[in-house]
């Protein structure tokens, strides 16, 4: 890893993905190398040409390093943390039907499988975690509906279970997209309530999708 290094495309190979080819878009504009996160996704002398290089770089907060992807999200495992404290994510406790969606504190060694949500065609969000796939669900589409876990079936999904991320950070309801996904009174607290709400614009409704991405620089 070293500055000015090029990116370019190699055949993919799930049995043998280098350090290099691990990146994470880190919610604040970078693409960030996930074994060491000082070295960012830099495009080369902030040139806007056709076919200018995109390069490995040492962080230096320019807006050569600052990237807008859209979150097309559908199939990708994602993790939503908490806006105002990243530290946070969505997530349960435990990998059971019925138990209740909360704040996690992920620096707490927390298995990446109870907040790593897999986003369906059916806009459902889903955990692959205890031998079970369960959804992100709310009784109802109503205010202060606590979320739970429950087993998923996608030939019997309600209104409850489907949810979109809206790429300005809110996570919205399909049917009803007044109402989103909130941290219940702002608290950072591990095991805090996550609950249905009607949208204000409030810090408790703000949340940033991370999703592991595979490039390659040249050596």
């Amino acid at each position: 890893m070293a500055d000015y290094q090029t990116f370019y495309l190699s055949v993919y190979n799930s049995q043998k993905i280098l350090d290099t080819q691990k990146w994470v878009y880190d919610g604040d504009k970078h693409f960030r190398n996930e074994g060491n996160p000082n070295f960012v996704i830099d495009n080369q002398g902030r040139a806007t040409s056709n076919g200018n290089p995109i390069i490995v770089h040492a962080y230096n907060g320019s807006p050569a390093q600052e990237w807008n992807p859209k979150s097309d999200l559908k199939l990708k495992p994602t993790r939503f943390f908490y806006a105002a404290n990243k530290r946070f994510a969505i997530g349960a406790k435990r990998a059971i039907a019925n138990q209740p969606v909360v704040l996690l504190d992920t620096t707490n060694n927390v298995p990446r499988d109870l907040y790593e949500w897999i986003p369906q065609e059916d806009n459902t969000f889903v955990l692959s975690a205890g031998g079970q796939t369960l959804a992100l669900t709310a009784a109802s589409v109503a205010q202060q509906q606590s979320m739970y876990l429950s087993v998923y079936d996608s030939n019997n999904v309600t209104a409850g279970q489907q949810w979109i991320y809206d790429d300005n950070g809110y996570i919205r309801n399909v049917q009803d997209p007044t109402f989103v996904i909130d941290n219940k009174g702002s608290s950072q607290t591990d095991g805090n309530t996550i609950w249905v709400y009607k949208f204000n614009g409030s810090d408790a409704e703000q949340w940033v999708p991370t999703t592991d991405l595979s490039l390659e620089k040249s050596t």
